[in-house]
């Protein structure tokens, strides 16, 4: 039997952890929709801006992606505020990744209470114990990542869901660029986590609270009067993000800037405007070079490149993973450089690359793989 939660008061809601003992378990929804509903936060009006802006309306389907954490509860009371009459077209997924024994058991059934008592369908994964461990490759984080991916994208398109939505605000993104940076990133990296992407090409991945802080999130929850699961593993430095929350980014702001996240968001808007401009450009000489695609190879034409400019041609191949959705975590700026060099010079003639990628360059082709037992 799983044990049940403890309650404590953060001054923000209330987080729940597995203490191992009984106890019960309040209502996630203490406060009637219909009169929540009429109270405006900055909260609400900026989840309803970013909504707008997506284009996402809830009758295409909507796929919320619900952990139990402060971030996804918020979400997920938010959407359904905003939409109270669409809970038909609105489902709840949730991912056990079988990390944290009974506190991930408990936080699924957490999150399976709360969508029943909003009246909304649930969409439970399961992650058997021990798996990612085995698929991790040194990237226990990596493993969980693309495990959760997969199970949103095959969720949403087995249910005939056009969006799906997850619960990244604006200090994960500049947690994220900043990790990037640290990590020598270029300037794709700059720009951090996009407010969507594809997830196929039916499918899109959207982030309606990318520009909404952690402080305006909790103030909602405490507004609320709700409750939410907490991971005690986003305490664990060992994890480099947790490193950068925890330590770097609080020493940023009390000893150089305090506004130092906003600098961060700013610079990564600003490289976005210069990434498009450069996409357009890659674009186009990408499409003249593209021989054969497939999920996990490609051939690229050699002499259809008109550039001997090697940034251009890093950033060509740089486009090319991110429109073959390859993972890029590990991939340096040294990494771009040798493929650049391997295309205008001929040197090396091939070469590994990180998350089992491998390059072979011949007189006029550049063939790019990954093996089948990293693609799995």
């Amino acid at each position: 039997m799983l044990s049940q939660p403890r309650i404590h008061s953060t001054g923000a809601g209330k987080t729940l952890e597995n203490s191992g003992k009984p106890a019960t378990r309040p209502s996630a929804l203490k406060t009637p929709l219909h009169w929540i509903s009429t109270v405006l936060t900055r909260f609400s009006t900026q989840l309803r801006a970013a909504y707008d802006t997506l284009g996402c309306r809830p009758d295409d389907g909507l796929l919320l992606a619900v952990s139990g954490g402060a971030d996804s509860v918020a979400l997920l009371q938010g959407t359904l505020e905003l939409w109270p009459d669409r809970t038909h077209q609105i489902t709840v997924a949730h991912l056990n990744h079988s990390l944290r024994g009974s506190n991930s058991d408990a936080d699924a059934e957490f999150v399976t209470r709360l969508a029943r008592e909003t009246g909304l369908r649930i969409e439970c994964g399961l992650v058997r114990p021990g798996q990612l461990s085995d698929d991790s490759k040194g990237s226990l984080e990596e493993a969980a990542r693309r495990a959760r991916y997969a199970f949103l994208g095959d969720t949403a398109q087995r249910l005939g869901c056009r969006w799906v939505a997850t619960a990244h605000h604006a200090d994960d993104q500049a947690e994220t660029i900043l990790h990037n940076i640290l990590r020598g990133t270029g300037l794709r990296g700059l720009t951090g986590m996009r407010p969507s992407r594809r997830l196929s090409d039916d499918i899109a991945l959207i982030r309606p609270l990318l520009h909404t802080t952690r402080a305006e999130i909790l103030d909602f929850l405490q507004r609320r009067h709700l409750s939410f699961c907490h991971d005690h593993t986003n305490s664990d430095e060992r994890f480099t993000r947790n490193r950068i929350r925890r330590q770097l980014l609080p020493g940023l702001r009390r000893d150089f800037n305090e506004k130092v996240d906003r600098s961060l968001i700013r610079l990564s808007r600003q490289a976005n405007d210069a990434l498009e401009i450069l996409d357009a450009l890659a674009s186009e000489t990408l499409v003249r070079m593209l021989r054969e695609t497939t999920d996990d190879c490609i051939q690229l034409d050699l002499s259809a490149q008109d550039t001997e400019n090697a940034a251009l041609l890093r950033h060509i191949l740089s486009l090319l993973w991110q429109q073959k959705n390859w993972p890029r975590q590990k991939m340096a700026f040294r990494h771009w450089e040798l493929l650049a060099q391997a295309a205008l010079t001929g040197k090396p003639r091939a070469a590994d690359l990180p998350h089992g990628f491998r390059f072979e360059r011949d007189r006029t082709t550049m063939s790019i793989f990954r093996s089948p037992d990293d693609a799995a």
